[in-house]
């Protein structure tokens, strides 16, 4: 039989007494994190490189989770992520499926980014691990879903999808040679969402598609011949 999911009151409450896993990683992090500012060399050395990796440094398949290179705002963003979704996320979990869960993350995260961003850092992937464990718990339990896990889940899922869209008309903007093609995917992708919240019955969804349709024959009208 399987163990019933805490809730907050069970669990003697969502932030005391502080959940081991979360904590010990937070205080990694944030060490490894604050050191980099401070000695030179140390990000480089420690971030995903590809050609490192290749020439024996085995260590850059983890150690890109534990320095950042988003600057403060990023680093700032993705410590206070690991501590409430991971507070969250190790509660209902337990500590060794949590570990789990940031594993998963992060090796799916850094296996991507060295196929598609081969130099960067950060423990956002590793959260995303947790994340997406929430999500499936939200997905199985549906109403029985403690309340808390419902804002953090989408807060964090929302947060990362938005970074992404945007830096992604950011590098669409910059490119000398733009494909044009990256302007229509985030045009369906922005439409799509429209859609979504359209199904929520939010209004703003109605205004934005609204208006998609109505300027869709003048601007088809628009392209280039």
């Amino acid at each position: 039989m399987t163990r019933p999911v805490p809730t907050g009151r069970q669990a003697g409450g969502w932030w005391w007494p502080v959940p081991r896993a979360t904590a010990i990683l937070l205080l990694v992090t944030a060490t490894m994190s604050g050191l980099q500012a401070v000695v030179t060399g140390m990000e480089p050395a420690l971030r995903r490189d590809p050609a490192a990796l290749s020439a024996g440094e085995w260590w850059r398949v983890v150690t890109p989770l534990v320095v950042q290179d988003g600057g403060l705002t990023g680093t700032v963003f993705n410590l206070a992520s690991l501590a409430i979704v991971g507070t969250v996320a190790e509660r209902l979990l337990g500590s060794g499926r949590w570990l789990v869960q940031y594993a998963v993350g992060g090796l799916a995260g850094e296996a991507a980014g060295y196929a598609w961003t081969p130099h960067g850092a950060g423990n956002s992937v590793a959260v995303c691990g947790l994340a997406g464990g929430l999500l499936a718990l939200m997905l199985a339990l549906g109403r029985r879903t403690p309340r808390v896990v419902v804002p953090v889940a989408v807060w964090y899922t929302f947060a990362i999808v938005v970074d992404a869209v945007a830096t992604a008309v950011g590098a669409a903007a910059a490119a000398p040679h733009r494909d044009r093609g990256a302007e229509r995917v985030l045009a369906v992708a922005c439409l799509a969402a429209a859609a979504a919240i359209t199904g929520i019955r939010n209004l703003h969804g109605v205004a934005l598609l609204a208006g998609a349709c109505a300027a869709t024959p003048w601007a088809w009208r628009q392209r280039d011949p």
